[in-house]
């Protein structure tokens, strides 16, 4: 998206939302007008409140339409807490840390891909549809300055879930209409994350996808199709071909800037364990774990982020001991994991590298 579309674009959104707030203002000012002042410590609460019921309401018009559309449920989250469907099919519900630019999913696995499609249109949209129903059915059963405020927030959602922006609902949507690519990368990612679930890898048990995507002629790099560029990388883990897997990281991180916020955090986390695991020395190390968005992230209590921090304490600071006290810390943690996949693979690498540090101390004595 160039620089002028994107000024366009916000001028449209800014004056779309004047609009509206006008239109919405004089009404609501119409019906309000016998009503008592507002309350405003009410009002803040109500913004607050607004908002995450608003992020629930969004992510349950995903999995809405979803069933609607054929779909099956593997997870709902709304900032740290989830709702997850384990390998027996049970649903539990977990604490897990979110990532940047994640308040709210619903993911679900999609009906298979048929002649280069696949039904996503409501599944995708089902957040703004939700959004907007829910906001207008709270005015018009219980018009209050209160409600207002609800009502407001989500057409807020609706509006700047659905416009084009970023990776976005509407830009996912637009992508899928755009090309059988998109659409192919979107299923292939929902596919993955269903196996994820039931502690499996849909690349390692079908890697002729890896094949085919390496033959497929991206003409316009988006978020869906970088979502490829990290299934090899899943798949050499899994093998536990650990130079490959730093080597593709390294080479997502130097070739891809432009990679959205979310994808280039977990690249960047990952490079302070694969760089400080074969380069020590390498300056890339220092200048990741001064990442503001790195080191906010390798503070969540997560198995990943301990066994991150240990191999740069026994690589990089040379302390060993301290390196074991977190390998414990993050198996006392594994079930933080966000999924049974991610937990496996967190207990091979603790287990690993606790082998390789421990063989070390030995040696040394």
């Amino acid at each position: 998206m160039n620089k002028k579309f994107k000024i366009l674009l916000y001028i449209v959104i800014i004056g779309l939302g004047y609009g509206v707030g006008n239109l919405i203002g004089y009404y609501a000012g119409e019906q309000l007008s016998s009503q008592e002042a507002p309350n405003i410590y009410l009002i803040i609460v109500t913004l607050l409140f607004g908002i995450i019921l608003q992020i629930i309401i969004h992510e349950a018009g995903h999995l809405f339409f979803g069933l609607l559309s054929g779909y099956k449920f593997i997870s709902f989250k709304a900032f740290n807490f989830a709702i997850v469907k384990d390998e027996e099919n049970r649903i539990k519900f977990k604490i897990i840390q979110g990532t940047k630019g994640t308040a709210g999913q619903c993911l679900m696995e999609p009906p298979k891909l048929e002649n280069g499609t696949f039904p996503y249109k409501l599944y995708l949209a089902g957040g703004v549809l939700f959004n907007i129903i829910f906001s207008l059915l709270g005015w018009i059963i219980a018009p209050s300055v209160y409600m207002l405020i609800f009502t407001l927030i989500g057409l807020v959602f609706a509006i700047t879930n659905a416009i084009p922006i970023g990776f976005n609902d509407g830009m996912s949507f637009k992508l899928c209409l755009r090309s059988e690519i998109n659409r192919y990368a979107i299923h292939l990612s929902l596919v993955s994350a269903a196996y994820a679930i039931l502690g499996k890898s849909y690349v390692v048990e079908h890697p002729e996808v890896l094949e085919k995507i390496k033959n497929l002629r991206v003409k316009e790099a988006t978020h869906i199709t970088d979502y490829l560029k990290f299934l090899e990388i899943e798949y050499n883990q899994d093998k536990f071909e650990l130079k490959k897997v730093y080597d593709g990281l390294l080479k997502l991180y130097l070739e891809n800037p432009d990679l959205i916020l979310p994808y280039k955090i977990e690249v960047m986390r990952s490079l302070v364990m694969f760089a400080s695991l074969f380069e020590p020395e390498s300056e890339i190390i220092e200048k990741l774990m001064k990442d503001k968005y790195v080191s906010a992230r390798l503070k969540a209590k997560e198995p990943q982020n301990k066994t991150i921090l240990a191999v740069y304490e026994w690589r990089v600071k040379n302390n060993p001991q301290k390196a074991l006290a977190y390998l414990e810390d993050a198996r006392k943690i594994l079930h933080r994991s966000p999924h049974l996949y991610a937990k496996i693979i967190d207990e091979k690498y603790i287990n690993y590298i606790e082998s390789l540090i421990t063989s070390e101390i030995e040696q040394k004595i």
